[in-house]
């Protein structure tokens, strides 16, 4: 796949999440959900330049990153397109997760709660698990970082960074597969 075909499938699936998001932002407002802690981030420092509660925004961040990655892709090498579209891929599932999660949290009214806790409380080990994971993944994206910014760079580095990257990466299916079983239990619940 040429890097304009994968460009262009990135913004379709970026203008899809945007719909959410606007969704998601629009039912926020109504319920003055977004008035409060209008500052407070959604997400890790560092991840994002935004801060705030819509995900507007953010989605416009992932945007400008996206059209600067396809204006500057006949220049790059491929590892630094690689980089790029991983970073890319960060934020959005970021993004996407904490819209989903929004939206569970509207669908869940209060009315719902009691019943939600108890649910929850029997699947606890799934979710510590998962915190597990994200911290996990926290971690090893902030190792990434600091040995990416060490100014001496040898293939014994290089060849670290590339473990610490496929440690993310299987720190990531992880989480995505927990996540996945986490949300079919959640829609078995409320079926």
């Amino acid at each position: 796949m040429d890097q304009l075909e994968a460009v262009n499938r990135l913004h379709v699936a970026l203008d899809e999440l945007a719909r959410q998001a606007a969704q998601a932002d629009s039912d926020r407002a109504r319920k003055g959900r977004l008035a409060k802690n209008p500052n407070k981030a959604l997400f890790p420092e560092g991840l994002f330049r935004q801060k705030g509660r819509a995900f507007g925004p953010y989605i416009d961040e992932l945007k400008d990153s996206l059209d600067d990655l396809a204006a500057l892709a006949p220049q790059l090498s491929a590892q630094a397109i690689s980089h790029r579209l991983e970073a890319f891929e960060n934020k959005f599932l970021a993004l996407k997760r904490a819209i989903n999660q929004q939206r569970l949290a509207d669908d869940t009214g209060p009315a719902v709660q009691p019943a939600l806790r108890a649910v929850v409380g029997r699947y606890r080990p799934l979710y510590d698990k998962l915190k597990e994971y994200k911290e996990y993944e926290r971690r090893l994206d902030q190792k990434i970082r600091e040995l990416k910014n060490d100014s001496f760079m040898t293939m014994k580095h290089q060849a670290e960074i590339l473990r610490q990257y496929q440690r993310l990466g299987r720190c990531r299916q992880a989480i995505t597969e927990l996540e996945e079983r986490l949300e079919a239990l959640e829609a078995a619940w409320r079926h």
